[in-house]
């Protein structure tokens, strides 16, 4: 217990010995709380039924998306043997999503993000199946691509957008930074398998099969 000396000069006892006056100070009766676990953080979103299957669904939305850019590419190269078009295939549909950067949390928040994150990947497997359609019946060109990636890259980025505001709506503010870790952990798992499954995929059968 800290303590100190409150009087400037000794007492005395009724025997005549000088003693000395102590007090407690407040900080001594304040308990000192206990260090957070910051390991564990991450896995109280885990906790929350419907935090998993959002995070099982992103897993597999960024993983497919992955796959499909480095297919997309390859597909891109065999059209025009110019790796300048496929840098181009790859960064134009970026113009939409800088677009939506803006205003994306503003379109999300007037809908139901539940049903924003269905329709999305609706669509993108509609695109996708068109896309693997016309690969397998060889009539696949360079504007095909061109024309698909733009509303690909738009569902994707409102996808993203509503999925950030979903993890609150579910985990709710005070899990918020766990969530957010599990989802990029999730995040960069999708990045980093997507293209290995699309080369993999690329080597065993044809580029159709990846979307």
């Amino acid at each position: 217990i800290r303590s100190k000396f409150i009087h400037p000069s000794p007492g005395f006892c009724e025997h005549g010995h000088r003693i000395l006056f102590k007090v407690a100070t407040a900080e001594s009766e304040i308990p000192t709380p206990a260090p957070p676990n910051r390991q564990l953080v991450a896995l109280e979103a885990l906790k929350i039924r419907s935090s998993r299957f959002l995070f099982i669904a992103d897993f597999f939305g960024f993983l497919g998306f992955n796959t499909r850019m480095m297919v997309q590419g390859w597909v891109v190269l065999e059209l025009t043997h110019s790796d300048g078009w496929v840098g181009l295939a790859a960064g134009l549909p970026t113009i939409p999503v800088i677009a939506l950067a803006m205003f994306g949390g503003a379109i999300t928040d007037r809908f139901n993000r539940r049903v924003i994150q269905m329709w999305s990947f609706t669509l993108l497997a509609i695109t996708g199946f068109l896309t693997g359609i016309l690969i397998d019946t060889d009539v696949i060109q360079l504007w095909h691509i061109l024309v698909i990636a733009f509303p690909v890259a738009v569902v994707t980025t409102l996808r993203m957008t509503a999925g950030a505001g979903l993890v609150v709506d579910i985990v709710g503010r005070e899990r918020v930074f766990g969530a957010n870790a599990v989802s990029t952990a999730v995040t960069n798992i999708g990045r980093f398998a997507g293209p290995a499954i699309g080369g993999w995929i690329l080597a065993q059968y044809r580029a159709d099969k990846a979307f």
